[in-house]
């Protein structure tokens, strides 16, 4: 039986949401080919219908969970005036609900510590996310800083402070702690910028 590109694609999708959460939680050695393909509902076959290689599907799923990550940016920025859109970005960002969940969280906290033993594709397209991160986040903060403020490099020390952090409160297992490492941060973060 042969299917339509629409059908493919949408096949192509499943396989990429499904890598998605696999990926965050367990990183990229983490995920096989047979059971990511059965728990899409297809067969070990049908993978390289849409992707060379596991290294191909690792590239083409970090492309994915930041163009979702950069629609939720996006949304979350715009929520308010300029100031009240960073602000909730960073408290959503630095909560214990993103921190509890990093199947469906950002790629830069779940992946950093992966990325450099990736092969040259998946650098490529992480590095690729975490720019076009910067950029929205950049933009964001010119509506917020005076012009004499370095927003792209404060834009990159703000998503790598934040990223560490969360990724800090996932390490542990002390539930008190990890709380402390959040608070610590969105108060800092918040700080740097004004939003207090």
């Amino acid at each position: 039986m042969r299917y339509d590109a629409s059908h493919k694609e949408e096949t192509r999708k499943r396989i990429l949401a499904s890598a998605s959460q696999t990926i965050r939680l367990k990183g990229p050695d983490g995920v096989g080919v047979a059971k990511l393909m059965s728990e899409a509902g297809l067969t070990h076959g049908g993978f390289y219908a849409h992707f060379k290689s596991k290294e191909d599907l690792v590239a083409q799923t970090i492309t994915e969970m930041f163009e979702t990550t950069l629609i939720h940016l996006t949304r979350t920025l715009a929520n308010g005036t300029p100031s009240q859109g960073l602000r909730l970005y960073i408290d959503l960002y630095l909560g214990r609900d993103h921190r509890d969940h990093p199947e469906t969280g950002c790629p830069m906290a779940a992946l950093s510590g992966d990325v450099a033993r990736m092969d040259a594709a998946g650098k490529q397209a992480f590095g690729r996310g975490l720019s076009m991160m910067h950029q929205v986040i950049t933009e964001h903060l010119e509506q917020i800083e005076p012009k004499s403020v370095d927003t792209a490099s404060l834009a990159k020390s703000l998503t790598s402070e934040m990223a560490g952090a969360l990724a800090m409160a996932r390490a542990t297992f002390d539930d008190e702690q990890a709380e402390s490492i959040l608070a610590s941060s969105r108060r800092a973060v918040k700080e740097r910028v004004g939003l207090f």
